[in-house]
């Protein structure tokens, strides 16, 4: 019998990005202080999947605003099956966003802090570090 190998596609991987605890200084600039988790986006996509590391078992939706391209809007997804075994899923909003400079501005409804997406990807931020270390 001959074997049949076939290569499947790779999937393209999903950009990650920093969330932070962050405060803004006396400009109005954002000054990270610590990271709280990791947003992911996939190529060619407006949503963002985060990740904070205070809830590790959930999982957020950051979804642009339909009329206003600098909002956003912050959901959980609550998925289960029902009595007729059929998967559903429940969207609830949590929060919202703005954009504010190179990052987003998350306000949580249970949270008293702002929380910050940077909008430069985790590869970039390294190179951007690296080269400010060795300069």
């Amino acid at each position: 019998m001959e074997d049949n190998i076939y290569q499947l596609p790779k999937k393209p991987k999903a950009e990650r990005y920093k969330v932070y605890l962050a405060q803004l200084d006396q400009s109005g600039y954002v000054v990270e202080k610590e990271q709280v988790g990791f947003a992911f986006q996939k190529p060619g996509s407006t949503v963002f999947r985060l990740k904070l590391w205070m809830f590790l078992n959930q999982q957020y939706f950051v979804i642009p605003n339909k009329e206003d391209q600098t909002k956003y809007n912050l959901y959980s997804l609550e998925e289960y099956i029902s009595e007729g075994k059929e998967q559903k899923s429940f969207w609830n909003k949590v929060g919202e966003a703005d954009l504010y400079g190179n990052y987003l501005r998350l306000k949580f409804n249970l949270l008293e802090r702002h929380l910050y997406l940077s909008l430069i990807d985790d590869k970039d931020a390294s190179k951007t570090a690296l080269a400010m270390a060795v300069a």
